[in-house]
């Protein structure tokens, strides 16, 4: 009995066990929402639709709102029809295209409602205004706004009116069973092969690059030496500041006795005009005193040229013959007065010899007087 009863336990644990085990499963597994939540159908009609298969979520600006129930390829057009289901609560609207996105990640491939962009129109060109309307400038300050009674009830503010940018208005909702044309997604493979175009291009730039590295690096020797040069120079700058700076301290000190010498300049200069002055009025007296003996300034040199005459009469080349004559004469006399001179000497001299017997006695004579 025990064993009976312990079997009936057990088997009931099982049971209730296998029930839980079905519910989570359902509950997890999203079967309550596909069971009890009513959706509408639509047909999606794509030209590619790569990783599309039953159960792929359908999206509309990010939040998922229904699944793809059945995939069917049409043998004749090449083109992929795809049924999804869209909870009865969400519609899609005329102006939303459908487009398979992939993630490049996890290759997750999801079918996504997406406004279409409409394109914006030309630009209006307005013609100028023939004479602008100045308008009236508006007060600096303003009157202040009337502060709300506390029994008024606050006003409510619409989405429209805290939002500066409205979002575009919502297009008419298709109808549940209707066919949309779909946009498949980026074919990988054309890029590819484009990319396999673009390829030889590359390689010729990569060529390119490369010799003008090669280049660059026969240019790098040069480059050192023209940084050599430049430190060079930097350091003949640096040598040369200290006499930079002594020839702006000579050159202001230069300037400073400049300063200093302008008004003893300034002085000479006006010194200079006044004796400039000075000169001009004496220029004018002088013009005045020639002009007022001009007869006798003519008469004087009446006189001087009649004086130049008589001493070119007077010097004339027989009275220089005579003063010649003269002169030779006067050296024969002096000559002769030499001759003279010396005879008087000697002369004197035996005069002297002569009267000393006579100036013997004369001495004793006077010494015995005294």
């Amino acid at each position: 009995m025990d064993q009976r009863k312990q079997r009936i336990r057990l088997g009931i644990f099982v049971a209730a066990a296998i029930v839980l085990l079905g519910g989570m499963i359902l509950l997890f597994g999203g079967a309550p929402q596909r069971l009890f939540v009513s959706r509408n159908p639509y047909t999606i009609v794509f030209a590619d639709a790569p990783g599309i298969g039953v159960g792929t979520p359908v999206r509309r600006s990010g939040v998922r709102i229904g699944e793809v129930s059945a995939v069917e390829l049409d043998d004749q057009t090449g083109e992929v029809r795809v049924q999804i289901l869209v909870v009865k609560k969400y519609s899609i609207r005329k102006n939303e295209e459908a487009v398979i996105s992939q993630d490049l990640l996890s290759r997750d491939t999801t079918i996504d409602f997406v406004p279409i962009v409409a394109p914006s129109p030309p630009p209006v060109l307005k013609a100028p205004e023939s004479e602008p309307t100045l308008k009236p400038p508006e007060p600096i300050l303003k009157p202040p706004e009337p502060l709300p009674n506390k029994g008024d009830a606050l006003k409510p503010v619409s989405f429209s009116e805290e939002v500066d940018n409205p979002p575009p208005p919502l297009g008419e909702p298709i109808v549940p069973g209707s066919v949309i044309r779909g946009r498949a997604p980026t074919d990988f493979r054309g890029i590819i092969s484009q990319a396999n175009d673009i390829i030889p291009t590359l390689q010729q730039s990569l060529n390119s690059i490369r010799r003008s590295a090669e280049r660059f690096e026969q240019t790098i020797p040069l480059l050192e030496l023209a940084i050599r040069e430049f430190t060079q120079v930097g350091r003949a700058i640096r040598e040369a500041v200290p006499e930079l700076r002594r020839t702006n301290d000579e050159i202001r000190t230069l300037i400073q006795n400049a300063r200093n010498i302008a008004p003893g300049l300034r002085r000479t200069n006006e010194e200079l005009q006044v004796t400039l002055r000075n000169f001009g009025q004496v220029g004018e007296t002088v013009n005045v005193l020639i002009q007022a003996n001009q007869d006798k300034f003519v008469k004087a040199l009446d006189q001087s040229t009649d004086v130049l005459q008589r001493i070119s009469l007077l010097l004339s080349d027989e009275n220089q013959r005579n003063v010649t004559a003269t002169l030779r004469a006067t050296q024969a006399a002096s000559a002769n007065f030499d001759n003279v001179l010396r005879n008087a000497d000697e002369l004197l001299r035996n005069a002297n010899q002569a009267s000393k017997p006579f100036a013997e006695p004369a001495n004793a004579f006077s010494a015995t007087s005294t």
